[in-house]
This record gives C-alpha cells, sequence and structure tokens, in this order.
C-alpha cells in the first residue's frame, strides 16, 4: 500500500471518490481490462469530506496536487539508474528483451524486466514489496506497478500458447547468436506447492523434506558457458527420467544440434539411454553405485587405481585418479560401454575418517551404557548395525566389530563411476563431465539468488507466468555474470556499485546526474553497448516524465528572458496531438456538456433517480404479483400455508397405500402368527411323537391297586394328559369340543 502523507495538511476528497466509513480509505473506482470493478487507494479520510492523500492520489490527480501543495512536496530527491542500465544492455546483448516486445508487448515485457530487476536485486520473488523497492529506480514500466497488480498479472496476461512461442522464439534466438551444436546439461528439482485444484502438484519426494504436494520442472544449461536454454514445468510426481524425453526432442527439433547430454544420477535407467541412442546422441553419465556398471568396475580395478600414480590424471592438482574400460551399464544391457572408475582421494580421505569417526562414536556410547548397566536392553542404530554389535556371551557384555565389512566401507570412499558413449580417456571425460557444473550453478542461481525455491501464486497460469519470469531473470544474470568472470569481477558485488549510480533532484526541479561512477561497472556497462554518454539519455527521459507528472507538461515554465532545453523524445506522434478517434471523442463531451450546462452538477453514473433494465422488470414483476395477492390474507414468510414438500407427499402416498392394502386383514398383536410354532417346539414334538410311536409297541401292565382295585393304565393317562395339553395351546377341550377364550 501507498505510504500516507500524514504530513501534509488534509485537503478535500475529490467528487469522483468515495470514503469507506468502515476504515476511512478513499478510493477511486475503475474497471479492469476484464471489465471487473477495481479500486486505487488515493488516502485516508479524516473527516467526512477531508483527507491525507498518498503517492496514488499525486499520479492521479496531479492538478490537485499543485494546487493543494507546493512543486518541491515530498519529491524523490533521487532516482537510481546503475540496475536500469545493466538490465537494458544485457537485455539488448542477448536479444531477450526485443523479444520480450514481440511475444508479449511492451507493458507485460517492461514489468518482466522491472520484475527481473527487483529479483535480482533483492533476491526475493514475492511482489509484496515491490512497489516500495522500486520506489527511487528508473524503471522500464510507466510507474511502479503494486502487488495486486503483478498478482493479476501472473494469472490473467500471460497464456500459456504465448509462453511456448517465446520458448520456440528463444531457441530460434540462441542459433541466431552462434550457438549452434552444444553439450547440453539437463537437470530438474522440485518445489513445495499449497495450491487448491492443481493439475501440476503431486504427491513426491520434497526437496524441503515436508510431507506436501511439490511441483517439478527441468532446465536446459548450455555446457560451456551456463547459459539458459530452455525449461519446461511438470506435475510434482513427474520423476527427472520421465520429463527428459520431452526437453531432449523439444531441442533436437530446433535449430540447435545437441551433440550430447551430460547427466547426474537421477537420469541413470535403461529407458534414458534408448532415448538417447534413437536420437543418435552422444552421452556422459555419472552412474549410481547399485548399477552394474559401477559395481565391475569396483570388482575390476579399485585396488588398481587406489593412490597409484600410474594412474594419476596429470591435467588435476587435487590427486585424483582414474582409468577407463568397456562394461555393462545394466545386466539388461545387449552392449557394453565405457565406464571411467575414478578415486578422490583428497574426498575419499575426508570420507574415510569422518566414517570411521562415526562408528567409533558409537562403539563408545554403547560402552558408556553397558558399564552404567551391564543388564540394560542397549540397541545399535540400524546405520552402524553392519559394523557393531553387542556381544554377551561372557560375564560382560562387550562391543564388538565387524573389522572386515568396516574395511570394505571405508575403502570404497571417494570412488565415483562416469559412463560415456566414446572411447575417452579418464582425463579427458573428468573435464567434460565437469562441464555439468554450469547445470548445478543454474540450479544455485535459480534458489538463492532469484528466491525461487518459493512457490507464491495460487493457479496453474500464475505458476506457469512466474517460471517464465524465473528464466527470464536467470538469462539477464547469466549475461552479468558472464561479462563479471572475464574481468574477474564479483558480480554480487558490481550489482551493488551499480545500485549506487543515481541522478539527484536540484532547486530547478531538474534531475543532474553525479559523477564518480565506479569503474567496475563501467567496464561491465561497455560490454553491453552503455557508455557514459547514454547516461544523459537516462536524463532527459527521467525529467521528462517527471515535469509532466509534477507540472502538467514536459516542460516547466521558466522565465521569459529564458529559452527552455527541448528534451529528446521518443520516436511517435507529435505530443500534444490527437488522433481522429480522441478529436471526435471530445467533441462529442462538449457537445454533452453544453447541453447539461443548466443541470445541477452530480456525480458521474446513471442519471440520479434512473433505472436499469433489470430494476424495471423487477419492480414490474413485484407489483404483479402484489395485485394477486391483494385479496390473500397477509401471512408469514415461508411455504404458502398447508402447502407440503415434495418428500411429504412421497411419504404420505406411500403410508396410504398401504394402509389399503392392510384394510382386510384382522388386527392382530405383534408377534409371531397365531397358532403358528417356531422351530424348537416342531422338533421337540417331533421327538415326542417318535418316543410315543416306539413306546405303542411295547405292552405295559399296569400295576394293582393297593386296595385290590383296578386303575386306568399309566398309557390312558398319558394320552389323556396330552388331549387336555393340546386343547390348552389349540383353544379347544375336548370334552366340549367349544372354543376357548
Amino acid at each position: 500500500m501507498s505510504t500516507i502523507y500524514w504530513n501534509l495538511k488534509e485537503i478535500p476528497i475529490p467528487e469522483d471518490a468515495k470514503r469507506n466509513a468502515y476504515d476511512n480509505q478513499v478510493s477511486k473506482y475503475y474497471k479492469d481490462w476484464q471489465g471487473n470493478r477495481r479500486r486505487y487507494v488515493i488516502g485516508r479520510a479524516v473527516t467526512e469530506k477531508t483527507m491525507h492523500p498518498n503517492s496514488n492520489f499525486r499520479f492521479f490527480y496531479p492538478a490537485l496536487w499543485r494546487e493543494y501543495y507546493s512543486e518541491d512536496a515530498n519529491l524523490q530527491h533521487e532516482k537510481h539508474f546503475g540496475l536500469y542500465a545493466l538490465h537494458l544492455g544485457a537485455g539488448y546483448g542477448c536479444g531477450i528483451y526485443p523479444l520480450m516486445h514481440e511475444d508479449f508487448g511492451p507493458e507485460s515485457a517492461n514489468a518482466m524486466m522491472d520484475y527481473s530487476m527487483y529479483t535480482i536485486d533483492s533476491r526475493s520473488s514475492t511482489t509484496q514489496l515491490i512497489q516500495n523497492s522500486l520506489y527511487e529506480q528508473v524503471l522500464f514500466s510507466r510507474c511502479a506497478w503494486s502487488d495486486s497488480w503483478y498478482s493479476s498479472f501472473f494469472s490473467h496476461k500471460i497464456s500459456a500458447e504465448r509462453i511456448h512461442a517465446f520458448k520456440m522464439h528463444w531457441l530460434q534466438q540462441c542459433a541466431d547468436r552462434g550457438i549452434r551444436t552444444v553439450w547440453l546439461c539437463v537437470d530438474g528439482s522440485n518445489d513445495d506447492c499449497l495450491m487448491q485444484n492443481s493439475s501440476l502438484d503431486a504427491p513426491g519426494p520434497a526437496k524441503s523434506g515436508k510431507n506436501v504436494n511439490i511441483v517439478s520442472y527441468i532446465w536446459a544449461v548450455e555446457a560451456e558457458t551456463g547459459r539458459p536454454v530452455t525449461w519446461f514445468v511438470n506435475s510434482g510426481g513427474t520423476h527427472d527420467v520421465k520429463a527428459f524425453p520431452e526437453i531432449i526432442k523439444f531441442l533436437a527439433l530446433s535449430n540447435i544440434e545437441v551433440e550430447g547430454v551430460i547427466l547426474d544420477r537421477g537420469f541413470v535407467s535403461q529407458d534414458t539411454m534408448d532415448l538417447i541412442e534413437d536420437l543418435g546422441l552422444k552421452f556422459i553419465m555419472m552412474l549410481k553405485t547399485t548399477t552394474n556398471g559401477y559395481c565391475e568396475m569396483m570388482l575390476r580395478h579399485a585396488s588398481e587405481i587406489h593412490w597409484q600414480v600410474r594412474h594419476v590424471l596429470q591435467s588435476h592438482r587435487n590427486g585424483l585418479f582414474g582409468i577407463v574400460d568397456k562394461v555393462k551399464l545394466f545386466r539388461s544391457s545387449p552392449t557394453e560401454h565405457y565406464v571411467g572408475l575414478f578415486f578422490d582421494a583428497k574426498n575419499g580421505s575426508t570420507r574415510s575418517i569422518h566414517s570411521i569417526d562415526k562408528v567409533l562414536d558409537e562403539a563408545d556410547r554403547l560402552r558408556q551404557i553397558l558399564a552404567e548397566n551391564p543388564n540394560t536392553n542397549a540397541v545399535v542404530e540400524p546405520k552402524f548395525r553392519k559394523y557393531l554389535s553387542i556381544e554377551r556371551s561372557g560375564q560382560k557384555p562387550e562391543v564388538s566389530f565387524d573389522f572386515d565389512t568396516w574395511q570394505r566401507d571405508v575403502d570404497s570412499k571417494g570412488f565415483s563411476a562416469i559412463a560415456s558413449s566414446e572411447p575417452y580417456s579418464a582425463d579427458e571425460l573428468s573435464k567434460r563431465y565437469s562441464m555439468r557444473q554450469a547445470s548445478e550453478t543454474q540450479f544455485s542461481l535459480l534458489k538463492s539468488q532469484l528466491n525461487g525455491n518459493v512457490i507464491r501464486v495460487h493457479s496453474d497460469a500464475a505458476l506457469e507466468s512466474r517460471f517464465l519470469c524465473f528464466f527470464i531473470s536467470a538469462v539477464l544474470r547469466t549475461e552479468i555474470m558472464l561479462s563479471c568472470q572475464s574481468h574477474q569481477l564479483d558480480i554480487n558485488d558490481v550489482l551493488s556499485k551499480a545500485n549506487s549510480l543515481c541522478m539527484v533532484l536540484m532547486p530547478d526541479f531538474q534531475y543532474h546526474s553525479v559523477d564518480g561512477y565506479s569503474k567496475q561497472v563501467l567496464t561491465v556497462l561497455n560490454d553491453f553497448g552503455i557508455l557514459k554518454e547514454h547516461f544523459n539519455t537516462f536524463l532527459q527521459e527521467v525529467n521528462a516524465a517527471h515535469c509532466e507528472q509534477l507540472f502538467g507538461s514536459s516542460l516547466k515554465q521558466l522565465p521569459a528572458n529564458k529559452e527552455p532545453e527541448v528534451p529528446k523524445r521518443r520516436p511517435g506522434r507529435p505530443k500534444g496531438s490527437k488522433n481522429k478517434s480522441t478529436l471526435a471523442r471530445e467533441a462529442a463531451e462538449a457537445a454533452n456538456k453544453e447541453a447539461q450546462a443548466d443541470a445541477p452538477k452530480r456525480r458521474p453514473g446513471r442519471p440520479k433517480g434512473s433505472k436499469n433494465k433489470s430494476t424495471l422488470a423487477r419492480e414490474a414483476a413485484e407489483a404483479a404479483k402484489k395485485e394477486a395477492q391483494a385479496d390473500a390474507p397477509k401471512r408469514g414468510p415461508g411455504r404458502p400455508k398447508g402447502s407440503k414438500n415434495k418428500s411429504t407427499l412421497v411419504r404420505e402416498a406411500a403410508e396410504a397405500a398401504k394402509k389399503e392394502a392392510q384394510a382386510d386383514a384382522p388386527k392382530r398383536g405383534p408377534s409371531r402368527p397365531k397358532g403358528s410354532k417356531n422351530k424348537s417346539t416342531l422338533v421337540r414334538e417331533a421327538a415326542e411323537a417318535a418316543k410315543k410311536e416306539a413306546q405303542a409297541e411295547v405292552p405295559k401292565s399296569a400295576p394293582d391297586h393297593p386296595n385290590g382295585s383296578n386303575v386306568e393304565s399309566n398309557t390312558e393317562r398319558d394320552e389323556q394328559r396330552l388331549s387336555h395339553t393340546t386343547a390348552r395351546k389349540t383353544g379347544y377341550d375336548s370334552r366340549s369340543s367349544s372354543r376357548l377364550t
């Protein structure tokens, strides 16, 4: 947000501005390129009619500013032009700035150049402070755009089609500059991504180590100079090997002939080898320790080159030993390739000592635990279990070493293997792979110098646009870096000194340059064709824009006895002239003003009291509805009284159908139908019936009565009891045959 000038006097709120009663912000409203209603905050209200202005007020109301304040109120006393000059020279030197004008238009190209200036100077990619950071800089754009403007710019103003066209045109530009045959370094990386509903973010191994979605990108760099050639943004789950074919085919079909590629361990696979061979490219590739080629070379030549001076690389002075042989890169490879095995004595010694110290530290930790409590269950950390164990065979537990495994691991430190399609010597192979440092430099530049390791966007379109700006910034910074390296200068020192080049506002309300320019900065600018004579052109353009903003014209009103110095202007229509459409519009406005001369002055908008079509249609519908409801009694809001919703109607219809189906059925209580029996009763009765049948065949004599009289037999009594039991259960009495209640 622009700074409020609290130290300046209060002024009336302009008639076309509005005050927000909630936070007292005074805003000027407008419509953007999509027709959406937007606003600029021009000050803070103090009362209902007065306010304190900010820098936006000064830009939108220059006449009122001159009326209320003196000419020298809160002016920018310095304008820094060093970064502008460097970017202008680098942009024209490599041809990317004219290309941006052709593909994206002047406004977008200038906005991206300003954004590049900001990221290179502040090493930040966030636009929150971009307006304040560029406040005193000479800009490519007509003003310092705000962070909200850049947010809309990234999301809406650069399409994917234009970005892709720029990629193809840039490759042609590289070819025209002489980049015809190159060894190409290709590498990939990823950034954390917190976008919602994105087609580019996906789960993957985040560099930050967090459990978040990521977006991946792949970068192609010219190996000899480190100049960025092209880039692609991929889904977060896309592995470097899968993204590799697209960028290689894209380059192979351009006017740049890719002689070969230099790849790191992330691209090692049979699929990559097949693709490279299909395209007819040479390759130099660092192998993983698990590949067959690395293991074979270690078995054959590890002891042969370990500190053996006959295999020392004579072009190196850091104790590098190497040998080349032919082996299969993968077990399934149909042919053998050249593989160089290298032993870096300095690196190997450092890593071996570090590994030994780590194992000894773990052994000391275990001994201390066992000394304090021999019966404790001391556990060896997983990464040291192949070297250490705890022996409890004796009276006292001891730490035991597997010296053979430990020795093999220590001896393997410092070794690396590089595969090649050509029969290079070990010395030449090492030199060519060292060109891959250009790719590593670019990724370091992107992440640390340009803050490209953070994605601050909310849509896929904005993500693509942001990576476009990262690429442009990387191209410009690389050109400046190469110029500094040719003169043994540090680029960060040059950028800092370039920012000190400034012009100062003098009492004549004109900017004047101050001598004392850095010799280092002038040396780099001379490489791009920017001379001290061009600084006067910068001064004239800044003064012309300054006077136009401050005084309403490009010239300040000077005394009559002094002839003004006409500043040099850019080509185009003579200043002050108007085209036909402007003249016609102004004539119509003049006629409209004459017709409205007697009408009271009012704020802009629809004539007071008029209504648009939708309002008229709505009011007509409401009037018709009121007439129809005039006789109806007034009721509260909601569904008409007595009406039912769909679910109620469906439920009632189902209940009615159920009642009709049950109308003829006799009403009974809940449970099993009367007279039915469950399974256990049926089983029991069947068992009893079988028992009776078995007993029926065996006659049984009845015992005599104690008094000598006969009584009914047991069988008869059982039958009688069974008859009564059945009668109770069924509801009938065998004696009366009447229904029991």
